[in-house]
């Protein structure tokens, strides 16, 4: 997926406290003079805060091997707007109260807490350059969480920038090593040790695995019923066993875990250009590539139900009932490839909606 640099220009001296205090939580030193002034910092700087949000991941992130130390805090910004917690059923397209974000506030990692546990592709991982500086779904699910259901959250954010396929997730985790993509992660944890600590684990893969995204399409720009058997069998077997990984590490612990569907970013509309695709896969959008979503989406579903986990239907949400309309405005504008703020809001929202409630309450 090729992404525009778009560099956001960070302010020295809050940089300068968020490098010493990264350091200092790797090496295991105590950090909290470190955290209060750089929430004093965050407190003074709101205009900052999708930069921010950025750095402060990074710096959960440090914050995540096996024992914290009694001193360590780790940041994560709050929200104000509150959002659903209700069940509802495994297949949702749920819309909750809109999730922002507004404020800053730190969390002493002491306290009983959940572990949220992201698992997604350059999608899901919001960089800043690729998806016009926004502010990724997982981080705002986890301050939803803590301000709308007053329970800590800690994020542990194994999202990747770079191309993800299903495939690729797998051996990730199988092999516990998240290979290449070991310096874009934001967290110190391996991937069974994300998924081992993590009582809420969401998964946003496979727009990879689709041959429009590739270099070299295995389908040769014809997504016929052919396209269709190329596709979708590797795909629907690498998540079953993603999810079989996950159910074997997490045994009875109680865990909810929510799988996206995926979503058709090729029909170009009034909000949506389809900027980013060649001519002949854009006059598929709304038939062949539409078909293989379609069969992609009710495999996802199906999958996630055989392993008691939520299939979250993005697809429905962005695409309407029948998967025909165009994404919205701000969900993929130019020159951004990955899912832009309003996308990520949705899913953010899709998630809230969805709730918790067969997850029980930290100790």
């Amino acid at each position: 997926m090729p992404s525009t640099p778009s560099p956001l220009a960070p302010a020295g001296s809050l940089l300068l406290a968020l490098r010493l205090t990264l350091i200092a939580v790797r090496l295991g030193a105590p950090a909290p003079t470190a955290g209060a002034a750089l929430s004093a910092q965050l407190r003074i700087i709101p205009a900052m805060r999708k930069w921010l949000g950025v750095c402060a991941l990074a710096l959960v992130a440090a914050c995540t091997g096996d024992t914290a130390p009694t001193s360590t805090t780790a940041l994560a910004a709050a929200t104000t707007t509150a959002a659903p917690t209700t069940s509802a059923p495994p297949v949702t397209t749920t819309s909750a109260a809109p999730v922002t974000t507004t404020t800053t506030v730190v969390l002493d990692l002491d306290r009983p807490h959940w572990t949220y546990g992201a698992l997604g592709d350059a999608h899901v991982h919001g960089a800043p350059n690729a998806c016009g500086g926004c502010t990724s779904y997982p981080i705002l699910v986890a301050e939803a969480i803590m301000t709308e259901l007053a329970i800590p959250v800690l994020l542990v954010d194994g999202t990747q920038p770079q191309p993800l396929t299903t495939g690729r997730l797998l051996d990730q985790v199988r092999e516990d090593d998240w290979g290449e993509a070991a310096a874009d992660v934001r967290t110190d944890r391996s991937p069974r040790d994300l998924i081992a600590a993590s009582d809420v684990i969401t998964i946003g893969v496979g727009h990879d695995n689709l041959p429009w995204y590739q270099d070299e399409d295995p389908c040769l720009l014809v997504y016929d019923q052919a396209c269709v058997d190329t596709v979708v069998e590797p795909l629907a077997e690498d998540l079953d066993a993603i999810l079989a990984e996950i159910d074997a590490i997490r045994g009875d612990q109680p865990t909810v875990v929510m799988v996206t569907t995926l979503w058709n970013d090729v029909i170009a509309g009034p909000g949506h250009t389809a900027w980013m695709y060649h001519r002949l896969v854009v006059a598929q959008g709304d038939s062949g590539v539409r078909h293989i979503l379609q069969e992609v989406n009710d495999r996802i579903c199906g999958i996630a139900g055989d392993h008691d986990a939520v299939c979250l239907d993005v697809a429905t949400l962005f695409n309407g009932r029948h998967g025909s309309q165009p994404l919205g405005e701000g969900y993929l504008a130019e020159p951004y490839p990955a899912l832009n703020q309003a996308g990520q809001d949705a899913i953010a929202t899709a998630i809230m909606g969805q709730g918790f409630d067969d997850l029980p309450p930290p100790s």
